[in-house]
This record gives structure tokens, C-alpha cells and sequence, in this order.
């Protein structure tokens, strides 16, 4: 959340909101309040994606942005930015 806040675009609530809500749609709702730390490689970087999308971000590069997933995940995380690109054009 720390970029989203750092560009004050939105309120702290919008951003929480944003941020869980893209959480979820990644599959860590549950891990959401947990220190980078504790997390597996693979569930850091679904956190680094739904941190990119907090910001309705037109463009986003990817390098690599499922390296450390599995393929359920990877297929997940692929069909998250298909639909956005259908949703935002």
C-alpha cells in the first residue's frame, strides 16, 4: 500500500479497500496482514501484483511476473490481467 499512499491520489480507506480486494482476487485475502517475511517467494509476488493494481495503473510491465508460481497460480495471475485488459481496455 505504501506506493498508493506515497501518491495520495486516493484516502487510506480507498487504498485498504483496493488492496484487499485485489488480495482476494489473487488468493491472499488470508494472508494479508502478515509480515513479507512469513510469506512464501510465490505468495510475495502475488502480494508485489496486487500492489501494482492498487492504482488502476494503465500500462503494466511484467518481468516475469509469475517466476516463483505454480502453474495453478501462473494460470490465475494471467487470466487477473487478461480481464483487466478486457475491463480497462
Amino acid at each position: 500500500m505504501l506506493p498508493a499512499l506515497k501518491l495520495k491520489k486516493k484516502s487510506r480507506p480507498e487504498i485498504e479497500e483496493k488492496a484487499y480486494h485485489h488480495l482476494q482476487l489473487l488468493g491472499m485475502q488470508d494472508q494479508a496482514l502478515k509480515p513479507a517475511s512469513r510469506l512464501s517467494g510465490g505468495q510475495q509476488q502475488r502480494v508485489a501484483i496486487a500492489r501494482a493494481l492498487i492504482n488502476d495503473p494503465s500500462i503494466i510491465m511484467r518481468d516475469e511476473p509469475t517466476g516463483n508460481l505454480d502453474s495453478k497460480n501462473t494460470g490465475m495471475v494471467f487470466d487477473i490481467f487478461k480481464q483487466l485488459s478486457v475491463d480497462n481496455g
